[in-house]
This record gives C-alpha cells, structure tokens and sequence, in this order.
C-alpha cells in the first residue's frame, strides 16, 4: 500500500464531503463567509483547534482535517495563480476540485526537495504537531501576503508523517465524512 496515495484519497475525500456540507452557494461556501467576517485568524485558529484537539483524543479525522485546511489556505492565498495575491480567493468544490491535483504534486516536490520524510521521520508526532501549532501562531502575527506557499507544505506534510506514523496501515479509517447515509 502506498501511503501517501491513500493519505490524498483521504484528504480529497475530506474536502468534496466538506464542500458539500459546508456549501454557501456555487462559488462560495460557508468557510469563505467565516473569513470574511472573522478574518485570516479565524480559519488559523480552526486549524489550531485540531491540533489541540488531536493532543488530546489522537484521532485520525483530526489529522486530514489539518491537512485538508492547509490546501484549503493555499487555495484562499490563490498559490494556483501566483504567489502575489493580496485579496483571499473564494472556493467550492469545482476549484477544490480543479487544483488539487497541481497542489499534490507541489508537495510531493516539496517533500522530495527538501527530505521532508528523511529529516523530520524521526520527530515523534507530539513535536510534529507543536510545530503546526507554532506555525499557525505565526501566522496570526503575518499579513495575509506573507504566509507562504512552504509554510503550508510543511504543514500539510508534517500531518502526513503523524498520519503515516499512527494511521496508515489500518484497514478502515476515521474520516467523519458521509455519515448521513450510515445513519439512516
């Protein structure tokens, strides 16, 4: 089984069931309203809330949902146009959709230029998420433009190695998606 493989499959998962449970409209959805009204900080501290959250119940979906926010993030800063954008971009399913693919293989070239899997395999899952958390904290004191495309790659391969390390071997895993239709 090839982990990072299923860890996207995980992570696009994530993000079509969240576009439909948090869809506003069909081109904005209900997390693009959030950072309107409460800003950038809103959506870091949603992220952050999963890492505490993940400190304390080691739960699986924690992890994607860390994951899922950081491609999320770089959608809103409009990393798949540039690196300049001033203004958060909106998003749904179809952009969601449209560019995750190009921001999979960013990462991958990111984990690989930089031996992300060779330099932090080592760090137990405890640090790995203090360094999210710390990194989020960061970015409550930056501008919008200074949050950076490698920020959120180290984001989002720090929770795949906590994700490889505790999850990736089980046969079933602890997503929180689609669960109207097991609840019927």
């Amino acid at each position: 089984m090839n982990c990072f493989n299923e860890f996207v499959k995980l992570i696009k998962d994530q993000f079509m069931y969240g576009g439909k449970k948090y869809a506003f409209n069909d081109k904005r959805e209900a997390t693009d309203i959030l950072f309107d009204v409460f800003g950038a900080n809103w959506l870091y501290g949603s992220i952050g809330k999963y890492c505490l959250r993940w400190k304390n119940l080691k739960r699986e979906r924690d992890v994607l949902k860390i994951a899922t926010f950081s491609f999320l993030l770089w959608l809103k800063r409009g990393f798949f146009i540039d690196d300049k954008r001033q203004v958060p971009i909106d998003t749904n399913v179809k952009t969601k959709e449209m560019f995750f693919e190009d921001f999979i293989k960013r990462v991958e070239n990111f984990i690989k230029t930089n031996q992300i899997l060779e330099n932090f395999e080592k760090s137990d899952e405890e640090t790995l998420i203090d360094c999210i958390f710390d990194m989020l904290e960061r970015f409550a004191q930056l501008k919008w433009n200074e949050i950076t495309e490698n920020y959120l790659f180290y984001i989002f391969s720090w929770a795949y190695l906590i994700w490889r390390k505790n999850y990736c071997a089980r046969e079933t895993h602890d997503t929180d998606t689609w669960l109207e239709n097991e609840q019927k």
